[in-house]
C-alpha cells in the first residue's frame, strides 16, 4: 500500500521560505514509511533561484522529475510553482535512477542505468516513472522502445520535460535530487505491492478532421512523403502550408496516424505534434511516425480539451482504492487554450475528488499505456493527450 501527499510553494527567489512551506506541508500531511520518493515540477525558475538544490539536500528521500510550465495540486494551480508529489510505503520500494553520458549513447545510458537500479530491490518490477528530456534526434517512441525491451510488459508512465516555450530546450531540465541536467534521462522503478490504472484521454471523435493522404515514406520521427509527394509540397498543395510556412494555429492541430486495414500491428490511431520543416521539405513531428499509415489533420477546440479531462477525471473518481494519482496534459492543449492557459488545470482542481492525493502538470510528450484488448496493454509514447497514473 502507498500513502501520499501532495506539496508546492510559490516562493521562488527566497530559498529558506520554499523550502519550510514544503516541509511544513510534509510534516502535516504524511508521516513518512519504510521506502519513500517525491515526483518534482516547477519552471526553471525555480532551479536558477537554488530551491531545487536546497530540496535535494534537505528532504530525508529521494526526488525526480522534469520541468513544467503549469502544474496543479490538491486544491490549488500555477504557472509559476514547484509541485511535490510524495509516494510512502512499507511494502513498496522506489529505485530512483539517472543516465550517464545519454545523449552519446543513448540506448545503452538507459541499460547500464537500469541494470544498476534493477539491482536495487528484488521485489517485481510493476512500474516505471519515466521522466526523460526532449532530444530532438531521438522521438519518444524511443524511449519506450528502449524501457520495453529493458522490462517487457511492465507499464511505462511519464513526461518528457517542458517549459513555457516548447520549442525552446535551453531551459527544459531534468531532477535527480538536488542536481539538474538538459540531457540526462531519469526514471522511478516502482516494485512490489502495487497495481497501477492508466487513463488516457485524447483527441474526441467528434473533432472535425480531414484526411490528407497515406504515409509512403518515413523514418523515425521524420515525415517525408504524402502519397508519393514531398510532404512540404503535399501541405502546400492542399493549403496547410503558404511560402514554406504553416498557416496561423497549425501548431495546435494533431495528426493522427491511423493504421490502414491491412496492417494490424499499429492498432488504434497515434496522435502526433508536428515540429517544424527541415530544409528539404521533410517534417520533423515529436513522434515516430509510420509509414503506410492514413494521416489526418484534426482540430482541438476548447471545448474537446475540457471534455476529454473532464471524462478522464470522472473515471478517475470512480476508481475504488486510489491511494495517489498522476496526472500530465501536454502542452500544446494549455496553448490552445488561448487566452484562459489555466483552465484545464482548474477544472481538474474542481472536479477531482477531494480525498485523492494528485498531482499534475503539462508535459512536453506523454508516456502512457494503452489498452489493446482483454487485459494486455502496450506502452505508448503520446502528443496531445491528458494521461492518468492511479497508484
Amino acid at each position: 500500500m502507498i500513502r501520499s501527499a501532495s506539496l508546492y510553494t510559490f516562493e521562488i527567489d527566497d530559498v529558506d521560505k520554499a523550502v519550510h512551506e514544503v516541509h511544513s506541508q510534509l510534516r502535516s500531511k504524511l508521516t513518512l514509511q519504510k521506502n519513500t520518493v517525491g515526483i518534482l515540477h516547477c519552471s526553471f525558475d525555480f532551479v536558477a533561484s537554488g530551491v531545487v538544490a536546497a530540496l535535494g539536500v534537505s528532504l530525508p528521500f529521494p526526488i525526480v522529475g522534469v520541468t513544467s510550465a503549469g502544474q496543479a495540486v490538491n486544491g490549488i494551480s500555477g504557472s509559476m510553482m514547484l509541485t511535490l508529489l510524495v509516494l510512502t510505503s512499507d511494502d513498496v520500494e522506489f529505485v530512483p535512477a539517472r543516465t550517464k553520458g545519454h545523449p552519446e549513447d543513448f540506448k545503452g545510458s538507459l541499460e547500464q542505468s537500469f541494470k544498476t537500479a534493477r539491482s536495487g530491490s528484488s521485489l517485481p518490477l510493476k512500474l516505471v516513472l519515466a521522466f526523460p528530456p526532449i532530444i530532438e534526434k531521438y522521438s519518444g517512441d524511443d524511449y519506450i522502445e528502449v524501457f520495453t525491451s529493458l522490462c517487457g510488459d511492465v507499464p511505462v508512465f511519464g513526461s518528457l520535460a517542458v517549459e513555457e516555450e516548447i520549442l525552446d530546450y535551453t531551459r527544459n531540465a531534468t531532477f535527480y535530487n538536488g542536481d539538474w541536467s538538459a540531457d540526462e534521462a531519469v526514471y522511478v522503478l516502482v516494485c512490489g505491492n502495487v497495481t497501477p490504472r492508466f487513463f488516457v484521454a485524447t483527441v474526441l471523435p467528434t473533432a472535425s478532421r480531414v484526411e490528407a493522404g497515406i504515409v509512403t515514406k518515413a523514418e523515425g520521427n521524420i515525415l517525408y512523403d504524402v502519397n508519393g509527394t514531398r510532404v512540404l509540397t503535399f501541405f502546400e498543395d492542399i493549403g496547410f502550408v503558404q511560402k514554406g510556412d504553416l498557416f496561423s494555429g497549425a501548431e495546435y492541430m494533431p495528426f493522427l496516424l491511423a493504421p490502414r486495414k491491412a496492417d494490424k500491428k499499429l492498432g488504434t490511431p497515434f496522435v502526433r505534434g508536428l515540429v517544424r520543416f527541415e530544409q528539404d521539405g521533410s517534417a520533423l513531428f515529436r513522434g515516430t511516425v509510420y509509414e503506410n499509415t492514413l494521416l489526418t489533420i484534426s482540430t482541438m477546440s476548447v471545448d474537446d480539451i475540457l471534455t476529454g479531462s473532464r471524462e478522464a477525471v470522472e473515471t478517475l473518481n470512480a476508481e475504488k482504492n486510489v491511494d495517489a494519482a498522476l496526472i500530465y496534459s501536454c502542452l500544446v492543449r494549455r496553448m490552445a487554450l488561448a487566452q484562459h492557459p489555466q483552465l484545464e488545470l482548474e477544472k481538474v482542481c474542481a472536479t477531482i475528488c477531494p480525498d485523492i492525493p494528485f498531482m499534475m502538470a503539462y508535459s512536453g510528450g506523454e508516456l502512457c499505456p494503452v489498452a489493446t484488448g482483454g487485459t494486455t496493454i502496450e506502452n505508448r509514447f503520446h502528443n496531445f493527450s491528458f494521461i492518468v497514473c492511479v497508484l
